[in-house]
């Protein structure tokens, strides 16, 4: 049982927390203006967003490789945006294979077919980046077939360590991200008998992380409902999945979400390091490569420290960086 000032702490950090939120959900969102770039992704300061750039499958159908991925502030902390069989797919569980893919510049448009042949089902996942957010839909050349009725539905996968704790809101009401696996609203059964986590949330609109500018994300789904799962529960590598299942009897555009990374104004990406990971001959030249944003502009000396036993940093090499290629934010630094 809880003392009495347990409890008065308690219910503090839980009215301070509301408040948060509340105050959060009202700010506006930063305009994304992403543009599609000559390496077919969109692109904008502070969000990446890439359509099926790498193709799906492999060994395993629970790899974070694929489908809609957002590298969000310089973390990839979104992926495996794709039409799935389960709430929360697992190791086994099949996925689309690639048929086709296509960019659109002039409609800023990236349009994916896929196809579950064993299944007799194809669809087509389109991104488009409009302003200040994303419209990600998708559409069907005949209807769902029946025995997929329930099953079949579009998922996005979100990286567990960087939203737990972190608030969430659908249509408003507040709630949070759990540190560890939950499946706070129960278990159901489908369609096949197996167990699934019953949802976090639903709701039509959901923010993620609101108080977080770094990480937040809203989500509407422009014609149906969104529902939050916690993919650990049946999972150890599971990520938190927010799904809409695809209607039955339609064709055409079968669902559309409006996707809103949030951009911190003027966010630029901090250099990157990159050198040898197994070593260097005594005799063979030494070189640092640094990779700065490639809004960055900014090139400045290069120092290479020596950390004495005592904690002290020695400067053993200062030299100017120089460029490397057409990536003009690649100096090299050479010893």
């Amino acid at each position: 049982m809880f003392s009495n000032s347990s409890k008065q702490r308690l219910l503090a950090a839980v009215f301070g927390s509301a408040l948060l939120v509340s105050a959060c959900a009202h700010q506006p969102q930063q305009q994304v203006t992403s543009q599609l770039v000559e390496a077919e992704y969109f692109s904008s300061p502070g969000v990446d967003l890439l359509a099926f750039s790498s193709p799906p499958g492999g060994m395993f159908f629970d790899a974070k490789t694929s489908g809609i991925e957002i590298i969000h502030h310089g973390e990839r902390t979104v992926t495996n945006g794709d039409v799935r069989m389960s709430h929360v797919p697992e190791q086994w569980d099949g996925m689309g294979q690639l048929v086709e893919r296509s960019v659109d510049r002039a409609g800023n448009t990236i349009s994916t077919k896929l196809s579950y042949p064993e299944l007799n089902f194809s669809y087509t996942v389109s991104v488009t980046s409009r302003g200040d957010h994303y419209v990600v839909s998708v559409h069907l050349d005949q209807p769902l077939p029946a025995a997929l009725a329930g099953k079949a539905g579009f998922n996005l996968e979100f990286l567990p360590a960087v939203y737990w704790d972190k608030s969430f809101l659908a249509d408003g009401k507040a709630g949070q991200f759990p540190r560890a696996p939950s499946s706070a609203g129960g278990v159901v059964t489908n369609t096949a008998g197996l167990t699934e986590p019953a949802p976090l949330a639903r709701g039509s609109h959901l923010v993620l992380a609101p108080e977080n500018p770094e990480h937040r994300i809203a989500i509407r789904n422009t014609g149906g409902e969104l529902m939050l799962f916690d993919g650990r529960t049946k999972a150890q590598n599971g990520w938190y999945v927010v799904r809409s299942l695809l209607p039955a009897g339609k064709t055409g555009k079968v669902l559309e979400w409006e996707l809103q990374p949030h951009a911190q104004p003027g966010w630029i990406r901090a250099a990157v390091i990159g050198h040898s990971q197994v070593g260097y001959h005594p005799k063979q030249s030494k070189r640092a490569v640094i990779e700065l944003d490639k809004r960055d502009s900014k090139i400045v000396d290069m120092r290479l420290l020596r950390i004495e036993a005592n904690g002290e940093k020695k400067t053993v090499l200062s030299k100017k960086a120089g460029k490397l290629g057409r990536l003009s934010a690649l100096p090299i630094l050479g010893i």
